[in-house]
């Protein structure tokens, strides 16, 4: 009998043991895995970031060198979106009359508004890309980067494209020069887009993904 009560202690002390080290070599194994992951999803922004802040750089520079074509800058544009297949669009709002001082004479044409605003918007639509006018830009889209001067990344949304709403997150960059607020700048990504690359990301260990905004909203999700 004592054999046997010190042969089954001594097999659940084992047993426990290696419990425990099977659990720890889990989690250090499933931390490393999270960090590949989120590694990989950060990437997917990063690509999206620098062609924005690129372009960025490239419209402040021109506008400092006094180049003033609007045709030229919505070229620029429709290229940037035609070079990055991750963004879904490209939008770029200037302040009333600060491009140019020519408002008035675009009254109305594409991409532009009733006034003459400059607010050019490329988009995808049946594997093609189109030019729009920017809508509904009077929130976090336009109002933060005017009042921080600063970067950042929308909660996500919904915006109208061809009669549709179509939800998406946004990467909003300020147009400046000598710290003056001229216009934004921004990249689209589609929730839809998103969720199908992320969809498509092997998990080991049957493991799963979740992308959560800084408010709390989800990103992506399986479900």
């Amino acid at each position: 009998m004592a054999v046997a009560l010190f042969v089954t202690l001594g097999s659940t002390v084992t047993g426990v043991i290696l419990d425990r080290s099977a659990r720890h070599r889990a989690g250090e194994t499933g931390e490393i895995v999270a960090g590949q992951v989120a590694a990989r999803i950060t990437n997917q922004f990063e690509r999206s970031i620098g062609a924005i802040e690129g372009a960025r750089d490239t419209v402040q520079s021109l506008h400092r060198d006094g180049v003033r074509d609007r045709d030229m800058h919505i070229r620029l544009m429709a290229e940037t979106l035609k070079q990055h297949p991750q963004l879904f669009g490209i939008s770029m709002v200037w302040e009333p009359n600060v491009f140019d001082g020519r408002d008035a004479e675009f009254a109305n044409k594409p991409a532009h508004d009733a006034t003459g605003r400059f607010i050019p918007y490329w988009y995808r639509t049946g594997g093609k890309i189109a030019l729009a006018a920017t809508e509904e830009y009077n929130d976090d889209f336009y109002k933060m980067p005017q009042r921080t001067h600063r970067g950042f990344i929308m909660e996500p949304y919904t915006y109208p494209i061809d009669g549709k709403r179509i939800w998406m997150t946004t990467m909003v960059y300020p147009l400046l020069e000598n710290d003056r607020m001229m216009g934004v700048i921004g990249g689209d990504v589609t929730l839809d887009i998103l969720q199908k690359r992320l969809d498509g990301m092997q998990m080991p260990f049957d493991g799963s993904v979740a992308l959560i905004s800084k408010k709390g909203s989800y990103l992506y999700h399986r479900d």
